[in-house]
């Protein structure tokens, strides 16, 4: 099971493998931890298997995160995520 879970006051923690049955769901529980925080942090040390799904929601997090005007971070990224954003062309999104 995937899920985000709260570590502590803007920051979450990932877990669990990320494809095409959790994005969406992953996606509008991370839009509704923004609208609560002016920073989000999120941990992604225990993702799991994960691939183009996992950089389309990177990439809707930090968009909304923008639109909204919060601070937003990827943490503790696990090599294997680093290796499918650097193949998406979304390197920079790595902290």
């Amino acid at each position: 099971m995937t899920q985000l879970m709260k570590q502590s006051e803007g920051q979450v923690l990932l877990q669990g493998d990320i494809d095409f049955d959790s994005v969406v769901a992953l996606r509008n529980e991370g839009f509704a931890l923004l609208d609560q925080q002016t920073q989000l942090a999120v941990d992604c040390s225990a993702v799991g298997r994960a691939g183009s799904a996992a950089a389309a929601l990177f990439i809707a997090w930090l968009r909304y995160a923008k639109s909204q005007q919060k601070d937003f971070q990827l943490v503790n990224m696990p090599p294997h995520l680093q290796r499918v954003l650097k193949v998406s062309g979304l390197g920079s999104l790595i902290s």
